[in-house]
């Protein structure tokens, strides 16, 4: 079955509001306003209007902040392609990325040039891993041969 186009919410004692629905939505909050209308008093609920598309993290353990806190996997940077289309934040009314790179830890509304410029940095984070490796394969040696 093909996904509607548009989302519409009726507005109790008549009428409706709509929007686009783009195609890459997998959900949206506007299907909680399928159920009855809405009052016209309480229009300020488009605020909450998201609609978006989940992005699955990497899962890698990590401890927690005290020095007595075991190591969990944790998934870091999931990310949520979406759009906010009345949010009072301009850039969230257009479609946009934000990132949980850990578990409550969001970096938001993120364009293409800041999604761009995330990958680099990582891509050069994982350059000083691949280093900080073979560095730690021969601090290991060295520490088998003279410890």
């Amino acid at each position: 079955m093909k996904r509607p186009t548009t989302w519409t919410i009726s507005i109790e004692g008549g009428g409706h509001l709509s929007g686009y629905l783009p195609p890459w939505v997998e959900r949206s909050s506007v299907d909680g306003y399928a159920e009855k209308p809405l009052r016209a008093d309480r229009l300020g609920l488009l605020v909450d209007i998201d609609h978006w598309l989940t992005v699955e993290g990497v899962e890698m353990s990590v401890a927690g902040p005290g020095c007595n806190d075991l190591a969990e996997l944790e998934e870091i940077f999931r990310g949520h392609l979406q759009v906010r289309p009345f949010d009072s934040d301009p850039p969230s009314r257009v479609p946009h990325v934000d990132l949980e790179v850990v578990e409550g830890r969001w970096m938001e509304n993120l364009g293409p040039v800041d999604l761009a410029d995330i990958a680099d940095k990582l891509r050069t984070q994982a350059a000083r891993l691949d280093e900080t490796r073979k560095m730690l394969v021969q601090a290991r040696i060295d520490w088998e041969a003279n410890a």
